[in-house]
């Protein structure tokens, strides 16, 4: 029955662009440069948000267990810093990649 939907939906979807004069053709909306390009980056950055986030969690668990070991609350200090620097160097250059992105895009670059 969902399935039924979602093609009834893209049959709609279909129909809408084909009204409004858009008629993209199958190799252009499978294998457009800037669409692998955009799939491969943002697979990139998922994979490096997973990486930051274990490594998060790492830290705290680190933390939680040191029971007083100066050196071990050091080391998930250190962890956390780099975590959190990796995860903000990661946040902008997606932002900054996104942004030329939709610029090259809305251009017809």
């Amino acid at each position: 029955m969902r399935l039924t939907a979602v093609k009834t939906f893209g049959e709609r979807l279909q129909k809408f662009s084909q009204s409004a004069l858009y008629n993209p053709t199958e190799t252009e909306i499978e294998t457009g440069l800037f669409s692998r390009f955009g799939l491969v980056l943002r697979q990139a950055l998922i994979a490096a948000g997973i990486l930051f986030t274990i490594l998060f969690l790492w830290a705290a668990y680190l933390w939680m267990t040191a029971q007083g070991n100066e050196e071990q609350v050091k080391r998930a200090r250190n962890i956390f810093t780099a975590a959190i620097v990796g995860m903000m160097i990661l946040s902008f250059s997606a932002a900054i990649t996104y942004t030329i992105s939709y610029f090259l895009i809305a251009s017809g670059g």
